[in-house]
């Protein structure tokens, strides 16, 4: 993959097909990891208003990313950096990640 390396905390798009719009996913896995491997961890995001929780993260023009989705994806999958979760969201993000998969 050329192009910026995906960090905790963004949102990229994703493309599944030619026919269907590329869909937000927020990079949940580590730094280090991102750079590391050719896979990313993302959490699905849906376009709606859900209350702000311990299992959601709210994305700002895209919904409320479900931190319980997780799934992995090869980086070349990624298509475009649209958002980022601010830093100062990031310790509280962190940690509302490993609530449905422990520390």
């Amino acid at each position: 993959m050329t192009g910026p390396v995906p960090r905790f905390g963004d949102v990229w798009t994703i493309k599944h097909s030619l026919v269907l719009p590329p869909e937000p996913r927020l990079i949940v896995s580590a730094d280090d990891f991102n750079e590391e491997f050719h896979v990313v961890l993302t959490a699905r995001i849906k376009d709606v208003d859900l209350p702000e929780d311990e299992l959601t993260e709210p994305i700002r023009g895209y919904g409320a990313a479900l931190l319980y989705m997780v799934e992995w994806l090869p980086r070349t999958s990624l298509h475009e950096l649209v958002a980022a979760v601010p830093a100062s969201r990031h310790e509280l993000l962190g940690r509302r990640v490993r609530v449905p998969f422990g520390p």
